[in-house]
Order: structure tokens, then C-alpha cells, then sequence
């Protein structure tokens, strides 16, 4: 697969941080990614109670990813290039997965899965700017992890079904390498963020299959939040924000009125909690803006 994408932004408020001599500005973006993808699996067939499946998964990602600030004068419309970020990234993973499940009684049937997975990063970039030194960063950082899944469902008359289920899943961290001077260094880099959902629900279909009844109620944890912030300059990082509870109940009716018409209701309610906030996160802005000791290192 290869995916290519650009933005272009109106960055003259902020000029001023990067050179004097421009009328106004602009902030480029592109981005070309290419990705390779295998996956491979085995699974059993017939009608045994036990089933399985196994499967390995790898993938190489190298993403080339460059950002300019163009400095635009009346007689030179294109803009000149007053910073640049000459950024790639090299990504590889693998990961080992399967599952098993076994209808170890009339209607009901109980899984248990898991995938253990490696993600190794690579990510090199040249800073250039008119106003600071040049900086160059080649830094690599690796992931392990296991991400499991138990479930348990039972079959109920005419098709009507109970399950309870609990999943996990987690997206890889990385690098920061933007702006004209290097972040702080306990932001150089972001951790994984991880999300354990517990979910227990059931699906019915009354009236002669005429009305289907879906709800689920759910509790979510999720664990070391990415999120995407901004500097002064509006040059983007990421950071972990701190961990969060989420506990929500989510329901769906649909009424078949007539053969060819028929009408759907959906719902949720949440209760999100954020808990064990990154004080590094919290600390770092006050109403927006740095604090004295990041100022410079935010401003660009």
C-alpha cells in the first residue's frame, strides 16, 4: 500500500518566531507512506466443539514525512524555506496470535485468545531553521506486549443471545522531532497507550424477528492517553496525557414496519473519568501557554 497526502496552512501569526523579512507565511506538510502487509492463518473446520485458529502477522512501514515554513514576499509568491524538518520514520512489526473456544455445555461456548507482538521504530531527522542552530536526531525505540481476549456467550431460544467479554488492545508510541529547538527530554519520546474493555450484553429479536433489541453495558480503561498537542509556533507533538475510566451503557432498537420500511433507535450514556493526569502533561501549560521553564523549548 502507499499513501501519499500534503497540507498546506496559513502560519502568519506566528512569523515572527522564525524570520523578519516575511509579509506572511505558510507551513507545509507532506507525507508519503508506504506499507507492506503479510498476514498468515490456520484454522480448524467440522463441527467439534473445540475450534481454533492461529495466524502470524508481520509489517514494514517506512514513512518519509517532511514539514517546511515558507516565508512568502510579494516577488517570491512560492515562499523561501526559513525551517524545515526532514523527517522518516522506519516501522516494523510482528506479532503471533490465535484463539481457541470450546462449547463446553448445549448453548454455550467459551473462548480465550491472546496476540504477543513486537514493534520496532527507527525515526531520523534534520532540522534546519533561519533564526536556530541545525539539529539532527536518530533514535530508535521498541515495543513488546500481549494483548488478550477471554469471552463466554450463551445461546438463548430462537436465536437470542447473552455474552460477556473482556478484549485489549494497544497502539505503539514514538518519536517527537519537530520544532527549532528539541522538546524537553521527557518528551522526546511517548509511551503505548493500552485500552482494556469489559463487556457484558445481550442481543433479542421479538415479534416474530420483527423488532431486534441490541445493549451492551461496558467499562473501558485506558492507560497512558496519547494525545496530539501544539507549541506556540503550532508545530504539533505528542504526549501521554494520563490514564482514564469510562463506564457506559449503549442500546439499539429496530422496528421492521413494513417490509420494505423499517426504523432504528440508538443510544449511549458515559461516565468518563480521567485519572493519574501526567504532571509532566498538566504542569507544562497554564490557559494554554508554557510555564517559564518550557517557554523557549514551546515557543518552536
Amino acid at each position: 500500500m502507499r499513501h501519499d497526502y500534503a497540507s498546506f496552512y496559513d502560519a502568519t501569526a506566528v512569523q515572527n518566531l522564525y524570520t523578519t523579512h516575511a509579509e506572511t507565511s505558510a507551513y507545509s506538510e507532506k507525507a508519503r507512506v508506504t506499507m507492506f502487509v503479510q498476514d498468515a492463518f490456520l484454522a480448524s473446520h467440522g463441527a467439534s466443539p473445540f475450534q481454533w485458529l492461529a495466524g502470524v502477522y508481520g509489517s514494514s512501514t517506512e514513512e518519509h514525512s517532511p514539514t517546511e515554513f515558507l516565508a512568502q514576499l510579494s516577488f517570491v509568491p512560492q515562499g523561501v524555506p526559513v525551517y524545515g524538518d526532514d523527517r522518516h520514520d522506519k516501522i516494523d512489526e510482528i506479532a503471533a496470535y490465535g484463539e481457541a473456544s470450546w462449547a463446553f455445555a448445549p448453548h454455550w461456548l467459551a473462548a480465550v485468545g491472546g496476540r504477543a507482538f513486537n514493534i520496532h521504530t527507527r525515526t531520523t531527522s534534520n532540522v534546519v531553521s533561519e533564526n536556530f542552530a541545525p539539529r539532527s536526531l536518530d533514535q530508535q525505540v521498541s515495543f513488546n506486549g500481549f494483548a488478550p481476549k477471554i469471552s463466554v456467550q450463551r445461546e438463548l431460544a430462537a436465536g437470542d443471545l447473552i455474552y460477556a467479554v473482556m478484549s485489549q488492545g494497544q497502539r505503539t508510541g514514538g518519536v517527537n522531532s519537530g520544532g527549532a529547538v528539541p522538546l524537553p527530554t521527557q518528551q522526546e519520546t511517548y509511551a503505548p497507550d493500552k485500552l482494556t474493555n469489559y463487556e457484558a450484553g445481550v442481543k433479542l429479536r421479538l415479534w416474530d424477528d420483527r423488532i431486534a433489541l441490541n445493549s451492551a453495558v461496558f467499562y473501558d480503561v485506558w492507560k497512558d492517553i496519547q494525545t496530539d498537542q501544539f507549541r506556540a509556533s503550532g508545530i504539533p507533538f505528542t504526549t501521554n496525557a494520563g490514564d482514564a475510566a469510562i463506564l457506559g451503557l449503549e442500546a439499539e432498537a429496530q422496528i421492521q414496519l413494513t417490509d420494505s420500511l423499517s426504523a432504528v433507535l440508538n443510544g449511549r450514556i458515559d461516565r468518563t473519568r480521567l485519572t493519574n493526569a501526567n504532571p509532566i502533561f498538566t504542569s507544562a501549560f497554564v490557559d494554554g501557554l508554557p510555564d517559564a521553564r518550557l517557554r523557549q523549548a514551546a515557543a518552536c
